[in-house]
């Protein structure tokens, strides 16, 4: 899918679980981007070079992407979300779980959270496994990283958080906070600019962050 504009404010632009390629798109005042299913493809996907702006509708709410379905067994391909603009009332990416995932070189706008491990609406057999998340720039967000999962599903592991950039001028913000399970989560070499708390995982279980 290239060079194609979507615009609606009441629904998703994509619902996909096949393998795919969406590349210089614009989606405009909608409900969500993308909702990817991720147990059934069979082959790396992609969503790059993108403008996602809007994101909540004409009733409100509203995610950038959302990826889940990573099933027990299955091949589980790749997916790499790069060089997008990402705007939205709700969470710009929901992950819920995913395997085999890249976030490379993003742009975050006016998002709440950036980035959502969450458990709501879980769907798939399996938990979040190996995530890099790298390059990316967080402007006017109030939480980068938010980690919702649990220990019996959704259960957060595996995940490098490495050179992103933050910067929020309000009080409160927040570059990772959580209340949910996760282990081996790495922050490595992150920037923040005007940002009150690093780090706030004094609710999750599991595991501590490693920052350095």
């Amino acid at each position: 899918i290239t060079n194609c504009y979507f615009y609606d404010g009441n629904a998703t632009a994509n619902n996909f679980s096949f393998t795919h390629h969406i590349d210089h798109c614009t989606f405009d005042t909608l409900k969500g981007a993308q909702e990817f299913y991720q147990g059934y493809s069979q082959q790396p996907s992609y969503f790059n070079n993108s403008f996602i702006t809007n994101m909540s509708g004409v009733t409100g709410g509203g995610i950038g992407i959302v990826i889940g379905g990573a099933e027990v067994g299955a091949v589980n391909p790749s997916y790499t979300i790069s060089n997008n603009m990402i705007s939205a009332s709700g969470a710009g990416i929901f992950l819920d779980p995913v395997r085999n995932l890249n976030i490379l070189d993003n742009l975050f706008i006016n998002c709440s959270p950036g980035v959502q491990f969450g458990v709501a609406g879980y769907q798939g057999t399996t938990n979040t496994d190996n995530v890099l998340i790298r390059g990316n720039h967080f402007t006017n967000t109030y939480i980068a990283f938010s980690f919702y999962g649990s220990a019996s599903r959704e259960s957060v592991r595996n995940i490098n958080i490495v050179s992103n950039v933050m910067y929020y001028p309000g009080a409160n913000s927040q570059f990772a906070n959580g209340g949910g399970w996760s282990t081996n989560v790495f922050f490595t070499y992150n920037t923040l600019y005007s940002v009150t708390f690093g780090l706030s995982g004094k609710s999750m279980t599991g595991q501590w962050w490693n920052d350095s």
